[in-house]
């Protein structure tokens, strides 16, 4: 990935703006794309993080992949919750109107990995991003190559 960074900010906000990422069978999507990805390279990931990190697979399991996987389900359990108008105390000069807050996606959101946990502080801010509507773009440590060289290649494949 060699494109100048804001040529990557610009795509994202393209995308942003075709308003794709307000739709919430896409975001679900998306949620179960990275659900699947980190089930079928479990085993990658787990030798990656053995590797930079010298974690075994049950602690590499139990602190990384294992909470970004209740994060997806917690997620994909509460997305219609999070995203429906909710009802708020209309100010007594508006009365007798009624108020609500509709949630809606900001933007454009970049997550920064640190080296000591790359898969849970990676991927659980990227599946709030996702349930939030956001596009975001991942910048991963270059202290933990092997996890950064497995997740930027899932990703980018996904």
């Amino acid at each position: 990935m060699n494109s100048n960074i804001f040529d990557i900010i610009k795509l994202q906000r393209e995308f942003f703006s075709t308003r794709k990422t307000y739709d919430l069978s896409f975001r679900r999507h998306l949620l179960q794309n990275l659900r699947l990805m980190l089930d079928e390279n479990e085993a990658d990931i787990l030798a990656a993080l053995n590797a930079d990190l010298g974690k075994s697979s049950c602690e590499a399991y139990m602190t990384e992949i294992g909470m970004v996987h209740r994060e997806i389900n917690l997620a994909l359990r509460n997305l219609s919750l999070w995203t429906s108008p909710k009802i708020v105390p209309t100010p007594i000069y508006l009365a007798p109107g009624k108020s609500k807050k509709y949630p809606h996606p900001l933007g454009v959101t970049m997550i920064f990995s640190p080296w000591n946990y790359p898969v849970n502080l990676s991927l659980i801010p990227l599946v709030s991003s996702i349930a939030a509507g956001n596009c975001t773009i991942l910048k991963l440590s270059e202290h933990s190559k092997n996890t950064t060289a497995d997740i930027s290649e899932l990703t980018e494949r996904k």
